[in-house]
């Protein structure tokens, strides 16, 4: 029966209550290496749920446009209260600076993704942040299999017009995933070192003459 009403809510999609407690139709997008049928919304700002929306949309947006998550902003700030030198200080804003000029968090991407597309049980409605990280980590498994070639992953017209907005519609999706996430690694890898490194906590002043 379950798979009976899966294969019928691929060809009609599903349907959820918006803001207004309209019912509405969702349309069937792509489905999860977990098994799991993605659907997106056809009217996403007029039918998202708005504690979705301010919870989760917003904040990712805006994450993404900065550059840096707020958890990078935090731990870098935590980290340089045991700071000792100007030198330490420069060396980690430098690094801190490339960081927020690579802009290529796909992580955000994921997560953007996830609250856009809805799983097959899933309600219209606030979820907890979690949940929202492991349907992100199923979306990002998906993607890299199929290259992230797959029409379905962007059928969300919201989802095309953020891509757009970032200079993200026209791009290799697979080329892309790769090298930010290469550039990340690099560039996290500095900066961890100079935040934790003992040899960048024993550097000295150097005595002004």
């Amino acid at each position: 029966m379950k798979l009976v009403r899966r294969y019928f809510s691929r060809i009609f999609g599903k349907y959820v209550f918006n803001q207004q407690k309209k019912l509405v139709s969702m349309r069937f997008a792509f489905q999860g290496l977990s098994g799991h049928s993605y659907y997106h919304y056809i009217d996403a700002e007029n039918d998202i749920n708005p504690a979705r929306y301010i919870d989760y949309y917003i904040p990712i947006v805006k994450e993404y446009t900065m550059g840096i998550k707020y958890a990078e902003l935090d731990i870098f700030f935590n980290k340089s209260k045991d700071f000792k030198t100007k030198e330490q200080y420069q060396l980690a804003h430098l690094a801190m600076a490339e960081r927020v000029k690579m802009n290529l968090d796909t992580t955000l991407i994921y997560e953007l993704m996830a609250v856009l597309y809805l799983r097959d049980e899933e309600e219209n409605k606030w979820v907890d942040p979690l949940y929202i990280k492991q349907k992100a980590e199923d979306i990002k498994n998906t993607m890299r299999a199929s290259g992230g070639v797959e029409e379905g992953f962007f059928l969300c017209p919201y989802f095309r017009k953020f891509l757009k907005s970032v200079n993200l519609s026209d791009v290799d999706w697979s080329a892309y995933t790769q090298i930010a996430e290469k550039n990340l690694e690099a560039l996290e890898m500095t900066l961890n070192l100079i935040l934790n490194s003992d040899q960048f906590k024993n550097i000295q002043s150097t005595p002004k003459k």
